[in-house]
């Protein structure tokens, strides 16, 4: 149950317009509904991923949930992502993974934009998504686990490395140069979009500077 409260919340940079996520993640355990960070204010109001089971991820954008197993993204039978998972298609525990989402970048809310979803560096699943509303009075989200409402939901035992957020969509080949460079081989530090960034190497007592 360690997870950390942020002051971060989607609405103050309107995340609905365009955003990039990217985060190295170890799992120590895998099991139902384990959440990397978010929050929810209610069902149309998400912003949250994590997994849905050992065998399926877990995106929560606006009112959509994506809860695609592994198998059914083709993740399993990629040559570069195979070794995460064991032979009953289960994500394996102990190796840190690069995951990231992207979602284009549009001039106002109402049409449906791609959400793209990345493991370590490969492309495994693109769902058009109209993030419509906005989060209410929720507050911030939350890491290693999610808020919801204001409480602890859903944790997930593992350790999170260099978590960034941007407010806009960024390309593929982004995408790749990321997980190419190791998990402490970029600094995110002053690029161009950043809202969001906890590199999670740095802090005392139960503060992440």
């Amino acid at each position: 149950r360690s997870y950390l409260t942020t002051g971060f919340n989607p609405d103050d940079f309107d995340l609905r317009l365009g955003f990039t996520v990217s985060y190295w993640v170890r799992p120590d355990e895998v099991g139902n509904t384990m959440f990397a960070f978010g929050r929810k204010h209610n069902a149309n109001q998400r912003f949250t991923y994590g997994i849905n089971t050992a065998k399926a991820i877990y995106v929560g954008v606006g009112g959509e949930r994506i809860r695609t197993t592994w198998v059914n993204m083709g993740a399993t039978t990629n040559p570069q992502l195979a070794d995460l998972f064991n032979a009953s298609n289960e994500l394996k525990t102990g190796n840190f993974i690069h995951f990231a989402a992207t979602y284009a970048d549009r001039t106002e809310v109402g049409d449906q934009v791609a959400h793209k979803i990345y493991i370590n560096g490969e492309l495994v699943r693109t769902t058009n998504l109209n993030w419509s509303q906005q989060g209410g009075g929720t507050g911030g989200m939350f890491i290693g686990a999610r808020n919801l409402v204001g409480d602890y939901n859903n944790g997930w035992k593992c350790a999170l490395s260099h978590l960034a957020i941007f407010d806009k969509e960024q390309s593929s080949a982004y995408i790749q140069d990321i997980y190419n460079a190791g998990r402490t081989g970029t600094d995110f530090t002053g690029q161009g979009g950043l809202v969001g960034y906890w590199k999670f190497n740095k802090g005392n007592g139960t503060t992440v500077t």
